[in-house]
């Protein structure tokens, strides 16, 4: 399984998506199938700000929000890596389950 997640429009919450990709890294590889775009959006508006501010930043109340549209799963990641033009500087978190995977979570 693979998730692209993406927070258009800024790059300062590199951390916050690296540690929301380790922490979702598990049921990643597990193949766990309620792994939505729906479900992924729900937890990562809920955690991400907290995640943000453990990584000693300060937060913007409802700023770190991602919608739906923003979270890719598997086909849909690689046709959506192979289609930009162009990337922020860390506004995407790829998260790969594959046991041949060096790097399971990289920032794009």
């Amino acid at each position: 399984m693979k998730i692209l997640i993406r927070f258009p429009g800024d790059n300062d919450f590199g951390s916050a998506l690296r540690s929301f990709g380790r922490l979702l890294l598990p049921a990643v590889e597990a193949g766990y199938t309620e792994l939505t775009p729906a479900t992924i959006t729900k937890w990562f508006n809920t955690i991400a700000p907290t995640l943000y501010a453990m990584n000693g930043y300060s937060v913007r109340d409802g700023y770190l929000k991602i919608e739906e549209k923003d979270v890719y799963i598997d086909e849909a990641a690689d046709k959506k890596l192979e289609d930009v033009d162009s990337w922020g500087n860390y506004d995407s978190v790829l998260i790969d389950g594959s046991p041949l995977v060096r790097q399971p979570v990289t920032l794009i």
